[in-house]
């Protein structure tokens, strides 16, 4: 008799979905890789600044008196930590506060609030538990250190306004003599850092475009040439997209680069820091092996959550796309998240069962950036779903849900009994950052 398996998948709330399902019918269980969080991470991205496995160490980068700008291109796991293994790092090479920036773009903002004691609190060293030589940590030296970090001169804060062309200047021109413009910050800069996560998309069935510093501070309409052009020729636009990273890392003169892979919960799974080219080969490897989970067969349904911090629409989308890989065209796609964000109207549409193509070249011919967006996350979705069916446990109302044509689950036992009752189950954990494979592909 087979054995009988608990799996737990987390969506983003405190009571994780129990699935009991025997063992012969999972044909994968693709976990999420575990990381690191708080001070540990700050030390491991520390120790990476002062490698020198992909080339020299940041402080023989820089040297006082440099106008140093930190780059930010995206979400960055343990963000609060990078950037104080950052400061710690700079301050150590002797570089001012003053003649530091962190820089990133208007459409990318999050959360970058600083750690506090509070933040701190939460790693085993800072803990106030009992350590493993018997002491127990003294609160007063704590709170001095909180004082510290707070009066600590810090970087000054800056934000570039990709539809504000005034605040981007002419770098040079690609290989198809078209001109690279790129934020001010970074051109003025005499030593720039770019910093980034490296990540899968499940709807590009390959790389994320997201980490880098092109598109990200250049003009607004670069990234919507991006955008638009990846509707008509997917592969040759993500290779002119890297022909145009490396041009831009070469005509601005960056010397090292800092890459990171987000792990579970958004915990850090890896980093590296060095010679742009080199850590572009270190973080991909080490991302197929963390995020590119291989399996060996179809399943009849498969089950996918997002992560924690992913609660937009389009983080369904992208756990159905990663879930589809493994899916057999008449089964079941199933996302558990948090999300009550509506899809656009573009992907409303074509659900309710407007033709994909004619609503593609309106949102185009409208010229609004968001119809635009809508309309490439519509179309790459409806060649990743095919013709599966997809299942929603969110946020969103049942009637939202039902003019998407899609399943709609009321509770958690919906999703466990849908499990329950299929021959082949594939589960996959924070789904939007996976891009899964069949072995030996």
């Amino acid at each position: 008799m087979a054995k009988h398996r608990s799996i737990e998948l987390n969506r983003g709330d405190s009571k994780p979905i129990v699935l009991e399902l025997s063992g012969k019918t999972i044909v994968a269980d693709c976990r999420a890789p575990q990381g690191l969080s708080g001070v540990a991470a700050r030390d491991r991205i520390v120790a990476a600044l002062e490698s020198a496995a992909h080339g020299p160490p940041l402080s023989r980068h820089v040297v006082p008196g440099d106008r140093v700008v930190i780059a930010i291109a995206g979400d960055l796991p343990q963000e609060a930590f990078v950037r104080e293994a950052m400061i710690q790092t700079l301050t150590s090479a002797g570089v001012s506060m003053d003649d530091t920036v962190f820089v990133r773009s208007q459409s990318e903002i999050k959360g970058t609030e600083t750690p506090d004691a509070s933040q701190e609190s939460a790693s085993p060293k800072a803990s106030g538990k009992i350590k493993p030589s018997g002491k127990q940590s003294s609160p007063v030296r704590k709170s001095a250190r909180a004082r510290t970090l707070k009066m600590s001169p810090r970087p000054r804060e800056e934000i570039f306004h990709g539809e504000n062309n005034q605040q981007s200047g002419y770098l040079n021109a690609n290989d198809q003599d078209k001109p690279l413009y790129l934020s001010r910050h970074l051109i003025d800069a005499d030593v720039v850092v770019p910093v980034g996560e490296w990540r899968w998309d499940p709807l590009l069935c390959g790389r994320s475009i997201e980490g880098e510093l092109w598109p990200t501070f250049s003009r607004r309409d670069a990234r919507r040439q991006i955008l638009r052009a990846l509707l008509e020729k997917r592969l040759q636009t993500l290779q002119s997209w890297r022909r145009d990273v490396v041009a831009v890392n070469w005509h601005l003169g960056i010397v090292s680069s800092l890459k990171m892979i987000a792990g579970a919960n958004d915990s850090l799974a890896s980093v590296a820091f060095g010679n742009p080219v080199e850590v572009t080969v270190e973080t991909r490897s080490q991302a197929r092996k963390l995020w590119s989970p291989d399996v060996v067969g179809e399943a009849d349904v498969s089950i996918a959550a997002v992560s924690g911090k992913s609660k937009g629409f389009l983080s369904i989308v992208r756990a159905a796309a990663a879930a589809a890989r493994l899916t057999n065209q008449q089964g079941t796609v199933c996302v558990c998240s948090q999300c009550d964000e509506a899809p656009g109207v573009v992907f409303t549409r074509w659900r309710q069962g407007a033709g994909l193509r004619a609503i593609v070249d309106e949102a185009l011919e409208s010229g609004d950036e968001k119809l635009e967006q809508d309309a490439l996350t519509s179309w790459l979705f409806s060649r990743a779903l095919g013709d599966r069916r997809l299942v929603l446990l969110s946020s969103l109302d049942e009637s939202t849900v039902e003019e998407l044509e899609c399943g709609f689950a009321a509770t958690p036992e919906a999703i466990e009994r849908l499990a329950h009752d299929s021959s082949s189950v594939a589960i996959l954990h924070e789904a939007d950052r996976m891009l899964p494979r069949f072995e030996g592909l």
